[in-house]
């Protein structure tokens, strides 16, 4: 962060500026997160797919008022299940091998594409209740 604000009160001015001062100034209130060896960091891809969800439970007022709008939890749900199954960029995919969240995460793959993946894991198996 030293280094940071260094090179930013070199090339940068204005508002840009005063912002980088100000995050530097409070470097020591970020320093217990990093002392935890192996913590989960979050990121701005985790914070995108939250803040999509965030948005959309808010229009929903958050499944408050009738039993009715307690069924729309399908609509957080189906997101986030389609965001586990979505295909990587090509790119990421001939760095890490993996085609999609899902297979990251459990190592395989029941099909090539990402669809039919998301069906076969989502599905009871032929399972009836």
């Amino acid at each position: 962060m030293r280094r940071f604000k260094e090179w930013s009160q070199k090339k940068l001015s204005g508002a840009v500026l005063a912002a980088v001062v100000k995050l530097s100034s409070r470097t020591k209130d970020y320093l217990p997160a990093f002392e935890v060896s192996g913590a989960a960091r979050t990121s701005n891809q985790v914070d995108r797919v939250m803040d999509y969800q965030d948005r959309g439970l808010y229009q929903m007022k958050y499944l408050h008022g009738s039993q009715a709008s307690g069924h729309l939890l399908a609509l957080a749900r189906a997101p986030a299940l389609q965001w586990d199954f979505h295909p990587y960029c090509g790119r990421v995919q001939k760095q890490s091998g993996d085609k999609s969240p899902f297979a990251c995460l459990n190592g395989f793959s029941y099909h090539p594409n990402w669809l039919h993946n998301l069906l076969l894991a989502s599905s009871l198996g032929g399972r009836r209740r």
